[in-house]
Order: structure tokens, then C-alpha cells, then sequence
């Protein structure tokens, strides 16, 4: 039993395929027979354009930097988990860090962040050097990640919807007044992002 929701491999490894939506059974058909716009209907129970067209990127000026950042290894003292990398990052690039769990991408991703202290190297975000900038106020100039993990480390799983919307801002005068949360105006928010996405 092979459970999943990515079409390509459905369609790579199977022969019969059992489709389950809001935890009831639609449909068991043969894959042989079918193509992947079928099988995307029956998962989501609407027509799905699965091909997407996407103009190449503008690459604009550098906006991120970082030179020879070490990191140390959090389980083996004096040791690195990450050795003097350094990239850049373009306005309009998209830049992957790749590689099996546990070699340094999360490590770097902290380091950038501001979520660990970084051992060497340098961090230049829109051409300020932020090294040792403190994560609130790497957040106040729009520097974020979404963590591989969102609901251990993206969310506080016991907050509302709004109040998960507003973690990084909540202190703004739109959201609270004397330490107090504004809650309508974090609910229209909230709608207000709902709506534009």
C-alpha cells in the first residue's frame, strides 16, 4: 500500500489506485486507463490546470550575501556543520539549498535568520551587513523563511488562525494598543489575507 497525494508517482508505481476525499472512498480505478487531469478531479473533486506557464525571471540587483558563514555542530563540540559557504541571492532568483537531512541546511537557514549565532562569516541583506542583528529586527526589514517544519517551528498550533497571521507583527499599533490585542482589526486582517490569496 503506497499512500500519497503526488500524481507522477502514482502514476510511476501503481497499478489500481483507491482515491479518498474528506475521508470517504470516491473512486478505485485502473492507472493504466487513466491520466493525471482525471485522477486530480477525483482527489479535489474540481477541474485542475496541472500545466503551468511561467515567464523566465528578471534577475534584478543582489540582495543577500553571504561570505564564508561557519556554523558549529550543536552535537559534536568543536566540530562545523557548516565550512565557510558563501552565495549570493538576486531580486527575482530563486536560490535552493539541497541535500539529505542533517548537512547543514537547516544550520545555514539559522544562520541567516538570526535563529542561531553564527561561529564566522558574514551576513549583507539589502546591502546592510545584519551578522548580528537580532531576529526582530531582521523580521522589521522583511527578511523571513518558512521553516521545512511549519508546525513545529512556523506555528503556535494552540492560536487562532489570526493570531498565527499576526506573530510577527502583533506589537504594531494596527494590532495591539497599550499590550492589548486589537482582535477585530487582527480578524480583518486575517479575512483580508484569505481573500487576496
Amino acid at each position: 500500500i503506497f499512500i500519497t497525494h503526488k500524481l507522477n508517482e502514482i502514476m510511476d508505481v501503481t497499478e489500481t489506485c483507491s482515491v479518498l476525499r474528506k475521508g470517504q472512498l470516491v473512486a478505485t480505478r485502473n492507472i493504466k486507463e487513466k491520466k493525471k487531469e482525471e485522477l486530480s478531479y477525483l482527489m479535489v473533486g474540481r477541474e485542475i490546470n496541472t500545466s503551468i506557464y511561467k515567464e523566465d525571471s528578471k534577475k534584478g540587483k543582489t540582495i543577500l550575501e553571504v561570505e564564508n558563514l561557519v556554523m558549529e555542530d550543536k552535537l559534536h563540540k568543536g566540530k562545523n556543520k557548516v565550512k565557510g559557504i558563501s552565495f549570493d541571492v538576486k531580486e527575482g532568483e530563486i536560490v535552493t539549498i539541497a541535500g539529505i537531512d542533517g548537512n547543514g541546511q537547516s544550520e545555514t537557514i539559522f544562520g541567516i535568520t538570526g535563529l542561531e549565532k553564527i561561529k564566522e562569516g558574514k551576513i549583507i541583506y539589502k546591502d546592510q551587513d545584519i551578522t548580528n542583528y537580532s531576529i526582530f529586527k531582521r523580521n522589521n526589514m522583511n527578511l523571513s523563511h518558512i521553516p521545512e517544519d511549519r508546525h513545529k517551528h512556523g506555528l503556535v498550533l494552540d492560536y487562532t488562525l489570526a493570531e498565527n497571521m499576526v506573530l510577527e507583527e502583533y506589537w504594531k499599533e494596527e494590532f495591539s494598543k497599550h499590550g492589548f490585542l486589537k482582535k477585530k482589526e487582527i480578524w480583518a486582517y486575517c479575512d483580508k489575507l484569505i481573500e487576496k490569496y
